[in-house]
This record gives structure tokens, C-alpha cells and sequence, in this order.
């Protein structure tokens, strides 16, 4: 789901005709059938080369209809709002950004003049110009477009009109831009409240604009939101379609997905679960964060309940089951439940075996380790909001970091025998990326359905670090702390029923 980028569709690239209802002052000579036709001509020609995407080919033509309207019409006249606009979005679409913000002006300027500030043709090259300023980086000044464009349209259509929407994402991404990361979360759930208020909220259509929301969350780092959101979408369909409709299949492997993308479900809280720690296994957590306990829980949960609704179906997907029983077992790897784990990978095994393509399949599965979860290292050092928004606002002073590293997966997902082999700037954030990676597990390459270890896997961890800031004191590295045996933990592994168990975790 891929919502921020307003593009020219939301300005338009269609020839219009719009009706002058006001004098200009202009008294030209009555305009030549022959120039009329000429300018329709050139017009076609525009639309031609625009509908086959030539907007380089574009250009001439376009500017050529501008030129002859001028002449014809005057400097002034509303005939040239059109022209302009065509224009001004193939020059956006050629990365030609000073001239297309110039010809969306002018198209502003000439509608206030000849129909008033809250026209609806406004809208377009409003949401033009937007556009542009943020592809420029003058976000301010896009949000106030933006802004502009919505009161127009609720003017115009009413305030739960449909038409908003790639307003309200424009204004989203410009907000974010900006560090106003409520104000663009306002925007991105407006367009939930839109579609409940025109279709009802119990209605499925709107859990397209929940997973838009959804996605937006997991985008700008938001997983506990996300989070809410996945529930709120299979809720809503369970509501709406009944507990075993076929599309609750993929909205709770997204709700699974998000609880694995929760903070709590890397690092120290996963070594604590490992060891059936459980009054500790909540390291770190603040009161808005799901626990460890809750991410297995919850994702585990999901997941079944995805396959009891797949085998409910009159003709169960076997290579769905087969992708839903490898992510279910994923889950267990990643919180070192090993015996678990291998019972449904063996069963997802099976499965892949049976079908036309399972040597591909089996390849592309089990055939090399693959990381499960989020790695619990930051992505620019050092690791504090003020970096973050320093590194936004001023990214020139940021220098490129990488860190690359070697190590062993084991038969159960886990990582031994870690080193650096090799590091830009040295030391800066070597004793966190080895940390994250000791923590990390994998899903284990398997042969003739048993797991086995497999060693000498690299990983490049790239990251932007503070260009006058070269290294941090990484004394120790080599004495941090291994992770516990997850085969030898503390209390004996719960061997959970795949049929007993009910989804009272997010329900």
C-alpha cells in the first residue's frame, strides 16, 4: 500500500473546456475559424502524446497551445487556465519543477480572478503546486496548498467527499516532512472517517482505507498504531463477511506481521522470554507497548486462526496453508521455541513437497536462512530525536555508515560465532549492531524436512551517523553476554494445540 506520493493524476492531464463568465477588459479582434482550429489541432496533439506518456514530445505542443491561446484570447483570459494546467503538469512530469510551479500559479491566479477564491477548479492546480513544493522541499509552503485545495473541495463537495483523499495524503507527507507527526496521522485517519460516514461504518468498504492507515503507521514507524489498525480491519470484516470469510486471511497475517514489528519483539525482552523470565521480559516496554509475551501471543494467534479458516474453506489453498504453518513456525523460532517451531515447519514441509513446483518452492523457503523480526538497532547515530531531526532537516551533515558482519545460524535460528569484518566509521555503532544481530534469529535452512546449521552468513547494516562525531568508546565489545541456550530453557516449552486454541488475544 504505497500512499504518500501525489501524482499528476491528481492534478489531471485532460483538456477541458471552461466558459469565461466574466469581461476581461480585453477587446480583441474576433478569432479566425482557421486559428480556432489550429489551437483544436495542437490541443489533440497534446492529448495524443499524453495518454502515450511522451511528455518530453509533449512539451512543444503544450507550450505552443499557451502561445496561440494568448494570442487569441489575451494575456488575461480564462481560455488559458486550461493550457496552463496541461502544461504546467508535463513540466512537473519532466522534473522541469520552477516552470510547472510558475504555470500553476498562473492557473490559480487566473481562476480567483475570473471565478472566485473558492472555485472548484482551484483544486487541481492547487494540489499542482503542493506537489511540487514538496518534491522541492518547501513542505510549509505545500501544506498551505494542500490546506487551501481541501477547503475548496469541502466548499464545493462536502466535508465527506471522496475527492479528498489524495489531498489528505499529500497533506499527510507534507506534515511529516515537517515533524508533525500528529497532524499527519490526522489526515491519514480522516480518510477512514470519510468513507464510514458515505458507506457506514460496518461496511467492508472501508477497511481498504483501514489498511492504507495500517500501512501509513508501519511506514513512519509507528507499530504500535499499526498494530491497532490490522485489528480494526479484521474486526470489521469478521463483522461484516462472517468469521470464516477468505479475506480475513490476509488482514491477520498483517496483524501478525505487526505484532513481530513491535519494539518489544527484538532485543533483551526476546533473551528474557528465552529463558521463561516472565518478570522480566517486559525490559524496556512503556505503557503504549504491547509485551513479548503479547507479540507471541498475538501473532501465534493470528496465524491459527488464518488456517482454521482456510481449512474451512470448500477448497483449502494447500500452498497457503503451506506459507501460513512457515509463518506460524517463524514465530516460535523467533522466540526460541524450537520444538514447536520444527513441528510446523515439518508440516509446511510436507505441503510445499506436494506441489507442481516444489523443488522452487522448497528452495525459496527453507533453502537460506531468513531473518525473522526487527533488528533492535538504530538507524542513525547518535540514536536520540534531536539526530533524527537534525538528519531531516539537515541531511548534507550526515555522513553513510555501513558495518558488515559474519556469522553462524544454528538448527534452531540462532546466531553464533559473530564478527565484524568490516566497518565505516570504526567503533561508531559496532557494539549495537552486534548486539541486534546476537539477538536476531533466523528461520533455519532445512534439508529432507530436518533443520540443519549453516555457517559464514554475512549481513550489511548501513546507517547515517553525525559527520563531526567519528567513533564512541566500543571497550568490551567481545565480552558482551551470550545469549542463552534456547533448547535448555528454565521451565518446560508450552506445546500449544493448534486446534484448542482461541483468538481471545485481539479480539
Amino acid at each position: 500500500m504505497h500512499l504518500l506520493v501525489t501524482t499528476i493524476a491528481s492534478v489531471t492531464l485532460t483538456l477541458m473546456s471552461f466558459a469565461a463568465t466574466a469581461d476581461t477588459g480585453e477587446r480583441l479582434p474576433e478569432p479566425e475559424q482557421s486559428e480556432l482550429e489550429l489551437r483544436a489541432i495542437q490541443h489533440q496533439q497534446v492529448l495524443r502524446l499524453i495518454d502515450e506518456q511522451r511528455f518530453t514530445q509533449a512539451l512543444g505542443p503544450a507550450a505552443e497551445v499557451v502561445d496561440s491561446t494568448r494570442q487569441i484570447f489575451g494575456t488575461d483570459s480564462p481560455e488559458l487556465i486550461v493550457p496552463l494546467l496541461n502544461l504546467a503538469s508535463i513540466q512537473r512530469r519532466t522534473s522541469n519543477y520552477e516552470s510547472a510551479r510558475e504555470n500553476f500559479s498562473e492557473c490559480v491566479r487566473l481562476i480567483d480572478k475570473h471565478y472566485g477564491i473558492l472555485d472548484e477548479r482551484l483544486i487541481r492546480p492547487l494540489a499542482g503546486l503542493a506537489d511540487i513544493y514538496n518534491l522541492v522541499g518547501r513542505h510549509d509552503l505545500a501544506a498551505l496548498a494542500y490546506e487551501r485545495a481541501l477547503s475548496v473541495s469541502h466548499a464545493n463537495k462536502g466535508f465527506y467527499n471522496l475527492d479528498q483523499v489524495t489531498l489528505r495524503d499529500g497533506l499527510a507527507l507534507s506534515y511529516q516532512s515537517l515533524g508533525d507527526i500528529d497532524k499527519a496521522n490526522f489526515h491519514m485517519k480522516a480518510q477512514v472517517y470519510v468513507h464510514e460516514y458515505r458507506f457506514g461504518e460496518d461496511s467492508p468498504k472501508v477497511i481498504p482505507s483501514i489498511y492504507k492507515v495500517g500501512a501509513w503507521y508501519g511506514k513512519t514507524g509507528q507499530p504500535a498504531e499499526q498494530l491497532m489498525a490490522y485489528r480494526a480491519a479484521y474486526k470489521l470484516g469478521k463483522t461484516a463477511e462472517g468469521d470464516n470469510d477468505p479475506d480475513l486471511i490476509g488482514t491477520l497475517r498483517f496483524v501478525a506481521q505487526s505484532y513481530l514489528e513491535q519494539p518489544t519483539a527484538s532485543g533483551a525482552n526476546l533473551k528474557n522470554l528465552a529463558e521463561r523470565d516472565i518478570n522480566t521480559n517486559l525490559v524496556d516496554k512503556t505503557d503504549d507497548q504491547v509485551s513479548a509475551l503479547e507479540v507471541r501471543d498475538g501473532a501465534s494467534s493470528a496465524l491459527k486462526r488464518a488456517i482454521k479458516i482456510n481449512e474451512a474453506q470448500p477448497e483449502p489453498d494447500m500452498l497457503l496453508q503451506a506459507e501460513l504453518l512457515t509463518e506460524l513456525a517463524d514465530v516460535y523460532t523467533l522466540f526460541s521455541e524450537a520444538r514447536t517451531a520444527n513441528k510446523y515447519y515439518r508440516r509446511a514441509w510436507d505441503l510445499f513437497a506436494e506441489q507442481p513446483d516444489a523443488v522452487r518452492l522448497l528452495e525459496d523457503y527453507f533453502g537460506s536462512p531468513r531473518r525473522i523480526g526487527e533488528l533492535d538497532i538504530p538507524r542513525v547515530y547518535p540514536d536520540n530525536a534531536e539526530t533524527r531531526q537534525r538528519l531531516a532537516e539537515n541531511p548534507e551533515d550526515f555522513g553513510n555508515g555501513y558495518i558488515s558482519v559474519r556469522f553462524n545460524v544454528t538448527s534452531t535460528g540462532g546466531v553464533k560465532k559473530l564478527r565484524v569484518i568490516e566497518e565505516y566509521p570504526a567503533g561508531v555503532l559496532t557494539r549495537k549492531v552486534k548486539s541486534g544481530i546476537r539477538y536476531a534469529r533466523f528461520r533455519p535452512v532445512r534439508v529432507d524436512r530436518e533443520s540443519v546449521a549453516v555457517d559464514g552468513q554475512t549481513y550489511r547494516y548501513e546507517f547515517r551517523f553525525d559527520a563531526g562525531i567519528r567513533s564512541e568508546d566500543n571497550a568490551g565489545d567481545d565480552d558482551f553476554e551470550p545469549l542463552p541456550n534456547p533448547n535448555k530453557a528454565a521451565a518446560p516449552e508450552e506445546d500449544l494445540d493448534l486446534e484448542a486454541e482461541e483468538l481471545e488475544t485481539f479480539e
